[in-house]
């Protein structure tokens, strides 16, 4: 197991894992990260155990800036990866957790907390297995990856997964973020075709006190971009599937049943909000004396923004943003990918619908546009 540490100057740091052989650096290069061109600066190790990369809390002492409530000289970041999981840890605590080889079918996010680290994702209940946590699936030319029956299909890593830790300061602001990109092919059920490929990217972002409407409170910003092309040789494929394929969010059991769902258009419930199209939905609930509230968001560059929202809170609370291929399936072209990109917002307290929209608008549209 190798970690690849490339160090520039201290207030531009960027730390990459190398959880097998395989995985190169090619995606630091492509961002133009400093050790792209520092190649003397290039370090190795070999560890035992867990891959552990990047503390920033000594490089970032000092700052001054809040971020998200915490001081920079209070931000350790790690990032740890074994052959089946990467974890980003924000000090003990975990931000999310990867599942990055299939399981049994599919990668997908299993452990996404709040600010409070409060864990919101549920994984495999037993009324649904194949339910994971945050994932993304659709059917492809009639085969479905969002089910695992027999027939089903298979997301699998291509061999190239890169996870990145960031920080520096421009024009006075700090800023600091991890990124995990993965190659998947989408295989029929026995794995012999490919019918589409995916460039998958998670994110996570710290921004300072600057960055953020007054009246936003404290929040945790994840965002989900998926790009889908055709495999050499294909002309074409259709993605079609039921309305709640897209990304989708089971929720732990503790917000079943009891929570609302309100959108952009100031709708609320599920006759409100399921269905519809919106540039984001919100789900709150009380929890355990505690409000917590999940915005999904959908950014203007997607196809058919605004997404049509599947919502449900009975028997169990479900969220996904779709592409609204149940009424009307979409044909993929060879040279015409398709670039999706969507935020997870997650608040421990009750956010106005105005300040989701400012989130909406002042930190993920600019951050998260969905066009490469």
């Amino acid at each position: 197991m190798h970690v690849h540490l490339g160090v520039g100057a201290l207030e531009d740091c960027r730390f990459v894992c190398l959880p097998r052989p395989a995985i190169t650096a090619r995606g630091i290069a492509r961002g133009g990260g400093p050790h792209s061109s520092r190649s003397s600066q290039r370090k190795f190790f070999r560890t035992g155990g867990a891959l552990l990369a990047g503390f920033l809390l000594c490089l970032l002492a000092g700052e001054s800036n809040r971020i998200c409530g915490q001081t920079a000289g209070e931000l350790p970041l790690s990032i740890q990866s074994d052959n089946h999981t990467v974890i980003l840890r924000h000090g003990a605590g975990v931000v999310f957790e990867y599942q990055r080889t299939p399981n049994p079918r599919k990668p997908y996010l299993r452990t996404l907390t709040t600010p409070a680290g409060i864990n919101i994702l549920r994984d495999a209940p037993v009324d649904h297995l194949h339910h994971h946590g945050l994932m993304f699936a659709v059917a492809v030319d009639g085969v479905t990856f969002w089910a695992e029956s027999p027939e089903a299909g298979y997301q699998l890593d291509a061999g190239t997964v890169h996870a990145v830790l960031t920080a520096n300061r421009e024009n006075g602001k700090f800023r600091a973020e991890a990124r995990l990109q993965q190659r998947l092919e989408w295989r029929n059920a026995d794995r012999s075709q490919i019918l589409i490929l995916e460039d998958r990217e998670l994110s996570w972002h710290a921004l300072t006190s600057e960055d953020l409407p007054s009246d936003v409170g404290d929040f945790r910003l994840v965002l989900w971009k998926s790009q889908l092309e055709l495999p050499a040789g294909k002309s074409q494929a259709v993605l079609s599937g039921s309305p709640y394929y897209g990304l989708g969010i089971r929720f732990i059991e503790q917000m079943d049943k009891t929570g609302q769902f309100f959108n952009a258009e100031g709708q609320t419930g599920v006759e409100g909000t399921n269905g519809k199209r919106s540039a984001w939905c919100a789900y709150r609930v009380e929890m355990a004396g505690k409000t917590i509230t999940v915005a999904m968001l959908s950014h203007p560059d997607n196809l058919r923004h605004p997404a049509t929202w599947f919502t449900m809170v009975q028997p169990f609370a479900y969220l996904s943003a779709t592409l609204g291929l149940a009424s009307e399936p979409f044909t993929l072209e060879s040279g015409k990918p398709v670039s999706l990109s969507y935020g997870l917002v997650l608040w421990d307290t009750s956010p106005s619908a105005a300040a989701i929209q400012a989130v909406y608008e002042k930190v993920f549209c600019p951050l998260a546009p969905a066009k490469r």
